[in-house]
């Protein structure tokens, strides 16, 4: 009951946020974020570690910090666009989404095999599945389920409202298997730390970084196409890029494969990433297991 109850809260909190203006929304996630990045010293200096780790010399101090005060603004934004959301139908919503590179979807999925997405904490990536969704396509999305039972609860709802099915991280191989062999689209995130027993170490901005290996493992096993997807913002927009199928590495040498092929992987992110840093989840520890190790 008590879950139930605050779970509706949560609902009603987002809706509330949802019902601002959205000029307005933007200008309160600006504030929002800027504080944020002046008194969060923490995560402050999570995320300027891990742009500097990222860009060295690349990048003056002041262009990182510039960056960082963007990260916290996109991601305090992410609420409002949440609460907007929750009012919208799959065609309201594509009226605010350009989708590009659906040939590419369309050429994996008549492969027959599913399809397999890679995909980034980039933008609003709670996005993605409703945009395929719009395509007419099924999607399945791959997530770590929250500690906060209650807020899990409201985003696992939120997650299936357009017809998305969320899968849990834990022992999520035989589902995401089925969804592929239901010719779903299955989106799996790759762009964080996943722990020594879950993943490979495969550089990341020139340095090693503990990489999930189950994207490749279950490439490999059933042969299903990889396509890079990711989505940004644009003021009041929204942009879906969908790029080429990612040719994968295919040996005698089945675990050297694994390693070769999450590094393209990793390589693809990176691209990604460069292009657009103001947009990435920079907050997230990402070198967090090598340096446990000793980088």
């Amino acid at each position: 009951m008590i879950v139930w109850l605050l779970t509706k809260l949560i609902y009603v909190a987002f809706y509330l946020l949802g019902r601002i203006p959205r000029s307005l929304a933007f200008t309160l996630a600006r504030i929002l974020g800027t504080l944020w990045f002046l008194i969060d010293r923490p995560h402050r200096q999570v995320v300027l570690g891990n742009l500097s780790r990222a860009f060295g010399t690349g990048k003056t101090l002041i262009e990182r910090k510039r960056i960082a005060r963007e990260v916290f603004t996109n991601i305090a934004r992410i609420p409002f666009d949440i609460g907007w959301s929750l009012r919208l139908s799959v065609d309201d919503f594509m009226q605010h989404c350009s989708f590009s590179g659906i040939d590419h979807v369309r050429k994996a999925h008549g492969k027959g095999k599913g399809v397999l997405i890679l995909t980034l904490h980039m933008g609003n990536w709670e996005f993605l599945p409703v945009s395929f969704i719009s395509k007419g396509l099924n999607v399945s999305l791959v997530y770590r389920p929250l500690d906060f039972k209650p807020a899990d609860e409201f985003f696992y709802n939120y997650r299936r409202r357009f017809g998305g099915n969320p899968i849990p991280k834990k022992k999520s191989m035989r589902k995401i298997l089925a969804a592929l062999k239901r010719q779903e689209c299955v989106g799996i995130l790759l762009d964080q730390d996943s722990g020594l027993n879950a993943g490979v170490f495969a550089d990341f901005f020139g340095h090693p970084a503990c990489t999930n290996k189950g994207l490749a493992l279950v490439a490999q096993k059933t042969g299903a196409p990889v396509l890079p997807v990711y989505i940004i913002s644009r003021g009041e927009r929204f942009e879906v890029v969908v790029g080429h199928e990612i040719v994968q590495i295919a040996s005698d040498r089945k675990d050297k494969d694994v390693v070769s092929n999450t590094q393209t992987y990793n390589n693809v992110l990176e691209s990604i990433i460069r292009q657009y840093p103001e947009q990435w989840l920079w907050v997230h520890k990402r070198w967090k297991t090598r340096e446990k190790i000793g980088d």
